[in-house]
């Protein structure tokens, strides 16, 4: 391998490390918000024991809010990332 290759190599290396980090946070951040928000009117359990994709988050999301739900869009973004993904 030469040496524009190796450093190529270490690139990609360093920036699918990073995602995978960033990736761990976000679910972290994902839970923390589904814990703090979803709770305030739902139990835990029945949040994550309902099995949806993210378009059925969104829409579920939508509901909450015309019952007087209060999140931010970067809030949902995080909450149905967590919801769809775990």
């Amino acid at each position: 391998m030469d040496r524009k290759a190796k450093a190529a190599a270490c690139l990609l290396a360093g920036a699918l490390m990073s995602a995978g980090c960033a990736a761990g946070a976000s679910k972290e951040e994902g839970k923390k918000l589904t814990e703090d928000i979803c709770t305030r009117c739902h139990s835990i359990d029945v949040v994550e024991n309902h099995d949806d994709d993210e378009s059925g988050w969104k829409e579920i999301i939508a509901q909450m809010r015309d019952h007087g739900a209060r999140i931010t869009e970067d809030e949902e973004a995080a909450i149905i990332e967590y919801l769809a993904n775990k």
